[in-house]
Parts: structure tokens; C-alpha cells; sequence
């Protein structure tokens, strides 16, 4: 039996004596036993004096003479700085505990007697293991077994009390005899202050203010945001996190006021098979949104995480090679902010995350190496500028648009349009998400064409793949509702577009050089608007294009630079129709003349109700619109002529083009007095009709149906129509005014491609 104090090893090493204790320790016992910090942790007598000391120094005796308890006084400097004790917890282990006097806390003394003390366990005494507790949130405790090598193995819940007599629960550890080295085996982090820009990263502190999550917050960041009334159990979990060298987590506040704005976090650094890497995660108080605090609280992370770090609490830097993170599929504004941090996305989880619904939605992952060009990765969400006109508006799209479309897309747009391209109320959201992200991602920017007196939605046009192949080109793309077809809505909306595009980024544009564009080759209108806007046809393939419907069709590419001369490229004229029986050409501005005689002309005024106020002027604007080939809006318009002959002997031409399987185009013609009962109205009839179903590949039109209206009585126009193979098959009954005022009845006329001679 050992014996006191005779029998008591006197272990020493790095800078302490492990000694008995003597009387002389008795007034530091007490001054130890009566510190605030002392009394927090432990269940000692109150008052606290010198009989207590005294019973305390018999009772570590009889832990020697019964060997229940180990105890020693540390010693260091020649005074007494503590005791430690091994306590029997079963015949194979022993469990440390230990007390530190108030003026010696924070020099090591103690993690060295710790260290001593396992030594004289494992060598000695030929223990395997040693075992360690303190109550939960005792971090001068933790913090002497981490420096000492110990494994925290988790948290007893309530299983002993505190100074006040409270249940704590306990932190346990261990350590054993293989493989123990006495140094810590993870780093301790802290989280070092940074600052930048106004914004002081910061540790968190227990009396700060915090507010309640929002509903989007709480949505997007699950249990990484406390409520008020949880802040305390959240910090102390965050607390022992970055103590077993798993995260560090900051508080983002004002430089200013020191007030709380948000958080910012790099967890999940103690996973070996990808050690140099860390996970961030991160939020913000409403009130500090949409300011730039999140961007500056990443760059001082990002520079600070990949400092090397020359000790193990991180002060220094962290020392990591990589940065990744995850975004819950709907939270773009998260997307934008590792965006402009330099973080490239480089893969979706589809339907991962659990949501508190029951549903699951998909996440997008990040990653930043520290060898990146974060200046050249970094991207800002492109800004989409609002342009108006008296006739046109072209704005971002928004939520609440959804309720505006169609619940089907239509049969043209579904022939002609790549599927996903135009939503529906049930697609929309996607749709809508797809489109945020690829602005934010840089690689798009999209307007929605809005009436401007009422706002509604009538259809989009983008510019996409900004960046793909040479860095300054896009392509683009648009459509329309139904509903908004043939009232120009593109042609004006490409007119503001393109020159936005072209124009340079210090004066507001996009300060891009190239834009290309790609049809279905059946799909007339859209080329011919191209064509308008300037853009040049460079080539067409086979069996290259799929519509929504699935159809497979031919292609047509055009593209446009901002180096050319738009006007002269955008001057498409109808082709010149030569017939056996007359030429077509297109109009010229020698035409105004003529062109306002005809109209002057009485049968014609009465048949065709053209205003006669005026009617050079409008002759010439007429030319001016009718003279370039522009199938969406005005049509194509040719004058008529003799066979081989150029001179003027009327207007003719297609309009209301529609594509799909069930295209078709309007006939239009009127002649001068002189060229009248020749047959050359019926020839230019058929002239119109041939071109309009001939195939696109082969120059023509390619629709499915010609169309024609007749007044009643226009018993010349109904012949040539007659004569040229339409048939009347319907009447609109007080359909059509007269030059005199009248409203006559309108005769419907129409020759379908292939059935009708």
C-alpha cells in the first residue's frame, strides 16, 4: 500500500514538478478552490477555506493509500500552479482530471502535467488507456487535453452536475497507449479577424443580437441560421466544431457598428481522403442583402483559407488547396454570390435535397482552387437593361408572367422551336430559373417583349451562348405569342437588341462582335427577319434542326458582325419571278408615280378604299415599306409587269405568311386601267401561287395553302383568282369596305398544294 507522501512518484518534464502536496499549498488550494471559473466547473464547499483545504489534502491520502486516486500538486517556477489527478474508472483505465490556479492558466503548465502524467500511466503503471471528461462548454479544460493528444469522443448528455448543482452533460475522451504521441491530433481553429470594405469577420459572441430567420433563409440554410432563442446551444455547438478541427465559423458584422449581418463558415475540413479541402456555407440578415457584403466576406475567407498556416489555430490561415460549396437548386441569389467569388459550378445533384415539405429539389456544386484565376473566373450577373418605345417594351421577365402564357404552345411555335424554348404556366418556373441562371452565369441576358400600355407578356427574345467559341459573340433568339404575330413586335425589338449588343460596355452595351442566329429552313418569317435586321445568310445543312414536335428539318444560318453595313445587308429584296405569261420584280422608287396614279384611278379607289388625300406621300411610304422582303410583317410585294418587260402595271404580292404544317399566304393585286382584261392579273395569280409552293430549298415559299379575299362584285378579280385555280369556299358577310363608304360582303378564296388544278 502506497503510503503519503513518501510513496508519491515525483515526475517531471517540460518545465513542471509533479510532487506531492504539501501544507504549504494550502493557501494557493484555496484561492484555486474560490476563483469564479473553478466554482462554474466543479462542486466545491462554500465557503472554501482552510479546514477545507485541509480535509481536501486527507482525502488525496487516502487516494494514494487506497490507490482509488492518484493525486499530485504541479509545480512549476517554485510555486505551486495546480493538481492532477488519476482517478480509477476500472482495472484497465484511469481517468485524468485536474485543476489550475487562476494566475496560471493559459502557460501550458497544465497540458505538460497532463502529458507527464499519461507518460507515467502508459510506461509505469502499464495502463492501455486513459480517459478524460469535463462538463460541456469547460474550454480551459478541452483545451489542456487537446494540447495534451486527446480524442474527444462526444457529449454524455446530463450526467453529472455543475458548481451550482445544475445537470451538465459531459465531453468524454480518451487516449491510448498506441499510437499516442502527447501533441494535438487535429487543429484547434479560431477564427482569425478580417477585415475589408467595411466588413469585420469576427468570432461570434455570446451576448450578440441576433434577429429571427426569414422564410427564405430558413428554406435555403436548414439548421446553419439560429433563432434568438437558440443561439446559445448553436454557438457551444459551433464552439466544439471548430475545436475538433472540423470548421471555423465567423460572424460577418459592420466594421462600423460591430453589428451582426450575417455568417460565413468553412466546414468539413477533417475528412482525410480530401484533407486541403473545406466547405462554405454561408447567410445574411435581409437588411444586409444586395449590398456586397457577401461578396467581400468570401474574398477575405478565400484569402485566408488558402494562407498556409504555421500553427494549429488557424490565426495564420488554414492552409487549404480547395473551396467547395452547394447550392440548393432555387437559391440563385447563393449562385451569383460564388459566381463573382470566382467558384465554377461544376455539376448537378438532381433531386438530393430533402426539403421540409417532403419534397426534394436538385443542387448545383462549386468549386475554387487556390491556384485559380479567381479575377478571371469571377462573374457578375449580366444586367438587363428596360428599353421603350411608344409601341414596344422589352423588360426582364417576372414571376408573376407565368399567369399570361398559354397553357400549349402553339402549333407554329411548336414546328419551329427547340423544345423548352417558349413555357407554359406549367414549365414556367423551370424555364424561368434556367434563364436567371444563365444571365447570372454571364453566358445570356433575356428580355421579355411587354406591351408597353399594359405590360403583357407577348413574347422573348435572348441573347445566348455569349462567350461559346469567341468570347464577344452570342447567339440569338426570340418568339411570340400567337396572339402578337405579324404587328412587327420582332423587328422593333431586334432594332433595340442588336445595337445594345454591339454597343461598347463603357457606354452601357454588351460590347460584343458577333451575333448568329439559327432556323428551321421551312421557317420563312424568321429568316426573312433576319434579313431585315441585317444579319446575312452563310450557309444551311441537312436534317440539323429538331422543332419541339420533334420534327428533323433542314437548317439556316446567319450572322452578322458589328463591323457591317447592316443597311446594305438588311436590303432583301423579293427575288425577280419570270412567268412565260409576266415578270415580277420587286418595287423601285421610280415606282411613286405610278404607283399614285394607280391608286388615283376610280376603280381602283372604289375596290380598294385607298384614301385620296395625299396620295403621293403615302405612294412613297408604301414603296419605301413594301420594297424589301419581309414576310412577318409587311409581306412580299412585287410589281407586275408584261413578260420581259420592267415597266409598271401594278402590285401584287403575299402576305399573312404563316409557317407549320398548316401554312399559308394571302394573295394581293391590283392593275392599272391599261394593263386590265390582257389575262395578266390571272398569270401574276399564278406567278404568286407557284412561288408560294414551291419548296424553300428550291426558292419558294413552301406553304401549304394560298388564300385570297374578293369583294362581291369584283367580278375581274374573282376571274383572274378563278382562272389561277383558287376556289371560293366561304363568304364573310359585311366584311369588306368600299372606297365609297359601302360594306360589301367578302368572298373567301383558297388552292391547297397538290389537290388543286
Amino acid at each position: 500500500m502506497p503510503r503519503f507522501p513518501q510513496d508519491v512518484p515525483r515526475l517531471t518534464g517540460e518545465g513542471v514538478l509533479l510532487r506531492a502536496h504539501t501544507e504549504a499549498d494550502i493557501p494557493r488550494i484555496i484561492s484555486s478552490c474560490n476563483d469564479s471559473r473553478s466554482r462554474q466547473w466543479l462542486s466545491l464547499p462554500d465557503p472554501y477555506g482552510e479546514e477545507q483545504a485541509r480535509e481536501h489534502l486527507a482525502h488525496v491520502a487516502q487516494g494514494w493509500a487506497d490507490e482509488s486516486e492518484y493525486v499530485w500538486a504541479i509545480e512549476a517556477g517554485g510555486k505551486y500552479v495546480g493538481s492532477i489527478n488519476l482517478h480509477r474508472r476500472s482495472p484497465a483505465a484511469r481517468e485524468v482530471g485536474y485543476l489550475t490556479h487562476p494566475d496560471s492558466r493559459g502557460q501550458g503548465f497544465t497540458s505538460a502535467a497532463i502529458r507527464r502524467v499519461v507518460r507515467h500511466a502508459f510506461d509505469d503503471l502499464r495502463l492501455p488507456t486513459v480517459t478524460w471528461r469535463a462538463g460541456r462548454g469547460n474550454w480551459g479544460s478541452r483545451r489542456a487535453a487537446w494540447a495534451a493528444g486527446f480524442t474527444v469522443d462526444g457529449v454524455w448528455p446530463a450526467q453529472a452536475t455543475d458548481g451550482r448543482g445544475e445537470p451538465e452533460d459531459l465531453w468524454v475522451g480518451h487516449v491510448h497507449a498506441d499510437g499516442w504521441t502527447g501533441v494535438p491530433i487535429h487543429p484547434w481553429w479560431k477564427p482569425k479577424v478580417l477585415e475589408k470594405n467595411g466588413i469585420r469577420l469576427r468570432p461570434w459572441r455570446a451576448d450578440d443580437q441576433l434577429q429571427p430567420p426569414d422564410d427564405g433563409a430558413r428554406l435555403m440554410v436548414t439548421n446553419m441560421q439560429p433563432a434568438p432563442a437558440d443561439f446559445a446551444s448553436w454557438l457551444v455547438d459551433r464552439q466544439e466544431r471548430m475545436a475538433s478541427g472540423e470548421s471555423v465559423f465567423w460572424c460577418i458584422a459592420d466594421a462600423a457598428t460591430d453589428e451582426p449581418l450575417g455568417h460565413v463558415q468553412v466546414v468539413r475540413m477533417n475528412i482525410d481522403f480530401i484533407a486541403g479541402t473545406g466547405e462554405v456555407g454561408y447567410w445574411l440578415y435581409p437588411g444586409a442583402r444586395g449590398r456586397g457584403v457577401m461578396t467581400t466576406a468570401l474574398d477575405l475567407v478565400r484569402q485566408h483559407a488558402f494562407t498556409e498556416r504555421s500553427d494549429d489555430s488557424g490565426t495564420s490561415g488554414l492552409g487549404l488547396h480547395r473551396l467547395r460549396a452547394g447550392t440548393d437548386e432555387r437559391n440563385l441569389a447563393s449562385e451569383r454570390v460564388l459566381r463573382r467569388a470566382g467558384f465554377r459550378n461544376w455539376g448537378t445533384e438532381r433531386s438530393v435535397l430533402a426539403q421540409p415539405d417532403g419534397a426534394h429539389t436538385g443542387a448545383l456544386n462549386w468549386e475554387l482552387l487556390a491556384t485559380d484565376d479567381v479575377a478571371g473566373q469571377s462573374v457578375s450577373p449580366r444586367h438587363t437593361p428596360v428599353f421603350e418605345t411608344d409601341t414596344i417594351r422589352l423588360r426582364p421577365w417576372r414571376e408573376s408572367d407565368r399567369d399570361t402564357l398559354p397553357s400549349q404552345v402553339d402549333e407554329l411555335a411548336s414546328r419551329f422551336m427547340p423544345a423548352g424554348a417558349q413555357p407554359t404556366p406549367d414549365t414556367f418556373d423551370t424555364w424561368w430559373r434556367r434563364r436567371r441562371r444563365n444571365v447570372d452565369s454571364g453566358v445570356a441576358v433575356g428580355w421579355c417583349i411587354a406591351d408597353p400600355s399594359t405590360d403583357q407578356a407577348l413574347g422573348d427574345v435572348s441573347l445566348f451562348g455569349i462567350g461559346d467559341g469567341t468570347a464577344t459573340s452570342a447567339e440569338i433568339g426570340y418568339w411570340l405569342l400567337p396572339e402578337a404575330r405579324g404587328r412587327g413586335y420582332l423587328p422593333q425589338a431586334l432594332e433595340i437588341v442588336v445595337p445594345h449588343a454591339f454597343s461598347r460596355a463603357d457606354h452601357g452595351g454588351m460590347g460584343l462582335t458577333r451575333l448568329h442566329a439559327a432556323t428551321d429552313l421551312d421557317n420563312v418569317a424568321s429568316q426573312a427577319l433576319l434579313t431585315g435586321a441585317g444579319f446575312r445568310r452563310w450557309g444551311q445543312d441537312r436534317q440539323a434542326y429538331t422543332g419541339s414536335d420533334g420534327t428533323i428539318s433542314d437548317g439556316a444560318y446567319f450572322e452578322l458582325l458589328a463591323t457591317d453595313d447592316r443597311e446594305s445587308q438588311r436590303t432583301s429584296t423579293p427575288p425577280v419571278l419570270d412567268f412565260p405569261d409576266v415578270r415580277l420584280r420587286p418595287l423601285r422608287a421610280d415606282d411613286v408615280a405610278p404607283l399614285a396614279r394607280t391608286w388615283a384611278d376610280p376603280e381602283v379607289a372604289h375596290w380598294l378604299s385607298v384614301p385620296q388625300d395625299d396620295v403621293d406621300t403615302r405612294a412613297a411610304d408604301y414603296v419605301r415599306e413594301k420594297r424589301y422582303a419581309e414576310p412577318e410583317t409587311h409581306g412580299l410585294w412585287w410589281v407586275v409587269c408584261g413578260a420581259g418587260s420592267d415597266d409598271f402595271a401594278g402590285v401584287a404580292g403575299l402576305q399573312h405568311i404563316t409557317g407549320g404544317p398548316a401554312s399559308s399566304a394571302e394573295i394581293g393585286y391590283w392593275l392599272t386601267a391599261q394593263a386590265r382584261g390582257h389575262g395578266l392579273a390571272s398569270a401574276a395569280v399564278q406567278a404568286l401561287t407557284s412561288f408560294a409552293f414551291l419548296p424553300p430549298g428550291r426558292g419558294g415559299l413552301g406553304v401549304h395553302r394560298v388564300t385570297a379575299g374578293v369583294a362581291e362584285g369584283n367580278e375581274a378579280s374573282l376571274r383572274a383568282l378563278q382562272n389561277a385555280g383558287l376556289q371560293v369556299v366561304g363568304r364573310a358577310r359585311q366584311a369588306e369596305a368600299l372606297g365609297d363608304g359601302s360594306v360589301v360582303d367578302l368572298l373567301l378564296l383558297d388552292r391547297v398544294a397538290g389537290r388543286d388544278s
